[in-house]
């Protein structure tokens, strides 16, 4: 907002502003790096739902500091402080949906989870919509909107005193009978019904035959076919951010900008943007877990869908540069075109590349070393964020259109790597899921399929 950079004494110097502007947004990248590679230790020492709680509260200390902000530095811890807890709890909450669900609903839960990313993202728009319009320019114009980020932090924080305890964490610590009471509660049948039992029974065995096979956490880290996981892992979730989703999520009014709209109208185009996302990941909630679409397939689809909006609308930005540096008048056309294919990215994203690589990770990898793995791939995700973070208001005033080249190129590169390495998850336990990387298959399928290879 001008009156923020006014208020830090940058709005007269662009070249200041622009990098001082991809600090505040990349630092609180790197807080959510460092909160997610070590959120593993209290997520396996004091549990999952303690370790929210925790992580919750630091996410509102910082969004506090953030509206209090009276320089710059002030600003920038507040940041990181609300990236540690927000990165923490980003890779905390999808290993205990996964943990919890039943398996014909985890994919759902995934994309339940990311919906709530989307809701927010699509709130936070449209107040700093009606900042930008309604109210005169001040502090509180900026102030108001990092303050409200405290509301949704109390919210989760109240619910979270009253959700169950993992399931499988329980058991990892021989609490059988809470983890029964627990299973019991979120099926909503008696603990001595057999569908509760079986379950039951299936993980402890998974946990035991973990524990004896394994020794430390390190050497099982260590094993071949669980390094092949967790580069699998890492690249799904970096490709994540690859993706250019991020580009859009922060810098939307400055995308709207170059391909034409002014002021406001940027802010406004970047909510509508915001609520597509809404929706398209409600319609996304309904898909995933259908017998029809596996994991595999949606992000093959949605890497190629990602490259082909991406190359639209990089040509159509070019079309326009050229008109506009020969002196000609830009077609109004073009500027609407590519808002049809900023939006048909955001469509494809929802149901591909938004909800899915968080499912992906939350489902390979064993029981006994799921926190700290997915603590690494989350921490993953975070770190090239703060990277497209710093890097993108760069890459738009010197590169122009292109970016989008750039990230079309992105989405053929992991459309090639889901091809070749990425297995399909969807349908299993997490304990089948581990089985079937035990077992033994010809020596053609183990040059072709990820957990043959053991």
């Amino acid at each position: 907002m001008p009156s923020f950079l006014k208020y830090l004494g940058l709005y007269s110097n662009s070249d200041l502003a622009t990098n001082v502007t991809g600090n505040i947004v990349s630092v609180l990248q790197a807080g959510g790096c460092g909160g997610a590679l070590t959120a593993y230790i209290a997520a396996d020492r004091i549990g999952r739902k303690k370790a929210l709680i925790i992580n919750t509260i630091i996410y509102i200390i910082g969004s506090a500091l953030q509206a209090g902000a009276q320089n710059t530095a002030m600003m920038l811890f507040g940041r990181f402080v609300g990236g540690w807890g927000t990165g923490a709890s980003t890779m905390i909450a999808p290993m205990y949906i996964a943990e919890i669900c039943a398996l014909n609903i985890r994919g759902r839960m995934g994309a339940l989870w990311q919906l709530n990313f989307a809701s927010g993202a699509a709130v936070i728009y449209w107040i700093n919509y009606a900042c930008l319009t309604a109210m005169p320019e001040g502090e509180l114009q900026w102030r108001l909107p990092l303050a409200l980020q405290i509301i949704p932090g109390l919210l989760v924080l109240s619910f979270l005193f009253i959700i169950p305890e993992s399931i499988r964490w329980l058991i990892l610590r021989n609490r059988i009978e809470e983890a029964t009471e627990a299973l019991s509660r979120l099926r909503g049948k008696p603990m001595d019904h057999q569908d509760i039992l079986e379950e039951i029974d299936l993980i402890v065995s998974s946990v035991n035959t973990e524990k004896e096979e394994g020794g430390s956490k390190l050497h099982e880290l260590t094993k071949f076919t669980n390094i092949r996981r967790i580069l699998i892992g890492c690249f799904v979730q970096g490709a994540q951010q690859w993706t250019g989703v991020t580009v859009i999520n922060i810098y939307g009014p400055s995308i709207f900008k170059l391909i034409g709209f002014k002021g406001t109208q940027g802010s406004l185009m970047t909510g509508i943007y915001g609520t597509m996302k809404v929706v398209f990941i409600t319609l996304s909630f309904l898909f995933l877990d259908r017998k029809t679409a596996g994991r595999r397939p949606v992000l093959l689809f949605g890497a190629l869908g990602n490259a082909f909006a991406f190359v639209i609308l990089g040509s159509l930005i070019l079309v326009a540069s050229k008109a506009s540096a020969a002196g000609g008048e830009v077609n109004p056309a073009l500027g609407y075109a590519a808002i049809v294919f900023i939006y048909v990215f955001a469509v494809n994203m929802e149901f591909t590349w938004a909800p899915v690589p968080w499912v992906v990770c939350a489902e390979i990898f064993p029981n006994r070393i799921r926190a700290i793995c997915i603590s690494l791939t989350t921490a993953i995700n975070w770190g090239m964020n703060a990277i497209i973070g710093k890097i993108t208001p760069l890459m738009i005033a010197k590169i122009d259109f292109g970016i989008f080249y750039f990230y079309a190129a992105m989405g053929i590169t992991t459309f090639i790597f889901v091809l070749l390495f990425v297995p399909e998850t969807r349908g299993k336990t997490l304990e089948e899921i581990d089985e079937v990387k035990k077992k033994k298959t010809d020596t053609n399928s183990q040059s072709t399929h990820f957990f043959s290879n053991c």
